[in-house]
């Protein structure tokens, strides 16, 4: 995998995550508009972006299904690893950093970001994100629903703990 593809990558992940936010704080009116732009800054194919995005959709609780049929490729799980513990503003501004600084790729940051991206070394987050399909989110929610209602015959309290 090329550099600029590991870049669309975190922009990638920081479209999942946050969703239309992201969209609406990069000032895009559409998914779309967005993926061609950062495809032509990044010289990647919108689609790629696009899938990329799909592919972390798993992970997070946003109304796209995503690749849950797949278990996420070392590159994503990296990416994941690498930005999970950031907030949602500190993700904005790398993801600006990335576009809007013709620097940036110059910059030891950088530098270390893309070998992380690349190292082939087993790490603990390998194996630390199961994914579930649509079906184990639906029944998710479903059990919490019956829970809420008192249907389910269970004591204490419940703690949503899924994001």
């Amino acid at each position: 995998m090329d550099d600029n593809n590991k870049i669309a990558l975190i922009i990638a992940y920081y479209f999942s995550r946050v969703d239309k936010v992201a969209l609406k704080s990069l000032g895009y009116s559409s998914f779309a508009n967005g993926f061609k732009d950062i495809g032509q800054k990044l010289q990647v194919k919108p689609n790629t972006i696009k899938n990329m995005r799909d592919e972390f959709d798993p992970i997070y609780g946003n109304n796209r299904v995503g690749w849950y049929q797949r278990e996420l490729r070392p590159s994503r799980q990296k990416v994941v690893e690498l930005f999970q513990g950031l907030d949602e503003p500190d993700l904005h501004e790398v993801v600006l950093e990335i576009l809007n600084n013709g620097q940036f790729r110059a910059a030891v940051e950088c530098e270390e970001i893309l070998k992380s991206i690349t190292e082939n070394k087993k790490t603990r987050a390998d194996n630390s994100f199961i994914l579930r399909g649509p079906t184990g989110k639906k029944a998710e929610e479903i059990f919490i629903e019956q829970f809420n209602c008192g249907n389910v015959k269970l004591a204490g309290v419940l703690s949503d703990m899924r994001d």
